[in-house]
């Protein structure tokens, strides 16, 4: 009885007064009761009388569900609609029979448009596919964010994830997917579901909050077919835990026995282990690239001295490659750090933060007899 209670409520919140499609409960699912006046469209569609009983059409099956106050305000807007376009003088040209233009296609009313003719009506317009969504996002979204952003990240690992584009490692060979995201129209639930299934991209979360951007964007700018098309995207649905530092590099159980996270044999557990290393650590790193064979039989020994630099000053690879002798003062032990290279033009452009920043450094340091010519 409670749940019944607050079901109301929730329903005279949402629905305008003055819609004469009413969203109702019925036996736990949602339901739309049209007005005695569409009687004679509904018997026509449905082929029998109603005999003088108001038309009731469940939508619990569509996915709407009484215990989600979305799902009321998604029927209500559905409920105008359907109004709107049933008491239009053009009600022939707008309504769409098979009910799809409302979001509630694929149900006998699909399959019945094949039979049932109806004065004037034109079939609903296919919805826009992913992949048009997309490119008219990336259109805008290129002028809001840096260029080497958008290149790096979203014309090309983003996109490859929408189209269906990826990399088998053991291979070494491009691959592309069975169920191309970018194909798939946006009003296709479950063909959405399934091209998201088959994506294995450890970038995948950060490329259904861009693909949720762009469906916010194509909604507002109008550029979807039917109005009441929902976002598939919706990022609620594909949310993770956090795991918090503590949590990450606790000791584990293996095999019943307590060892330390990193003496695990789990490799994306250490792949993904972005502490910084101790001194003694770096030092070996260091000492590895000076004295490896590899490196000086091809000629590339010199990658040594970049190495420790970014150990020692902490910059970010990007900004060491925009360094000159000009922005290195030894007299006074500080280096200017102004700008970086963007990675995928080659530009030079400002910091990633857009700040410039002094990194000083005591007469002591490795660093100034790395600067030093032998």
């Amino acid at each position: 009885m409670k749940s019944q209670s607050n079901t109301k409520q929730v329903s005279n919140k949402v629905q305008s007064a003055s819609c004469d499609v009413k969203v109702y409960s019925d036996k736990g699912s949602l339901a739309l009761r049209f007005p005695l006046r569409h009687n004679a469209l509904w018997e026509t569609l449905d082929g029998k009388s109603l005999k003088g009983k108001a038309k009731c059409l469940g939508i619990g099956k569509y996915g709407f569900s009484v215990d989600n106050p979305d799902d009321w305000k998604r029927a209500s807007a559905i409920a105008s609609q359907l109004e709107s376009d049933l008491d239009h003088s053009e009600w022939d040209k707008l309504f769409d029979r098979t009910l799809a233009k409302y979001g509630l296609g694929g149900g006998k009313y699909a399959k019945l448009a094949d039979i049932i003719q109806l004065p004037g009506t034109v079939p609903c317009l296919p919805e826009i596919t992913v992949g048009a969504m997309w490119e008219d996002y990336l259109q805008w979204k290129k002028t809001t964010i840096e260029e080497t952003t958008f290149k790096a990240t979203y014309r090309q690992k983003y996109s490859n994830i929408v189209s269906g584009k990826g990399f088998e490692n053991k291979g070494h060979k491009p691959v592309l997917s069975d169920y191309p995201l970018a194909t798939v129209r946006l009003d296709d639930k479950q063909g959405i579901n399934t091209a998201l299934d088959s994506i294995t991209s450890k970038s995948k979360i950060k490329c259904l909050k861009a693909l949720n951007e762009a469906f916010d964007f194509a909604q507002s700018k109008g550029l979807l077919v039917n109005p009441t098309t929902e976002n598939p995207f919706v990022l609620d649905k594909f949310s993770v835990p956090a795991v918090t530092t503590q949590q990450k590099y606790t000791d584990k159980v293996v095999n019943g026995e307590t060892v330390e996270w990193h003496e695990t044999e789990d490799e994306n557990t250490l792949e993904n282990d972005k502490r910084a290393f101790t001194k003694v650590e770096r030092d070996i790193i260091i000492k590895a690239f000076y004295e490896s064979d590899k490196l000086k039989q091809k000629g590339s020994i010199k990658i040594a001295p970049l190495v420790e630099f970014l150990f020692l000053s902490g910059c970010r690879p990007s900004e060491v490659y925009a360094l000159t002798w000009r922005d290195v003062d030894f007299g006074r032990g500080v280096i200017k750090i102004t700008k970086s290279v963007g990675a995928s033009t080659g530009k030079v452009k400002d910091t990633k933060t857009g700040e410039a920043r002094l990194f000083y450094f005591p007469d002591t340091s490795r660093l100034k007899a790395l600067g030093t010519p032998a």
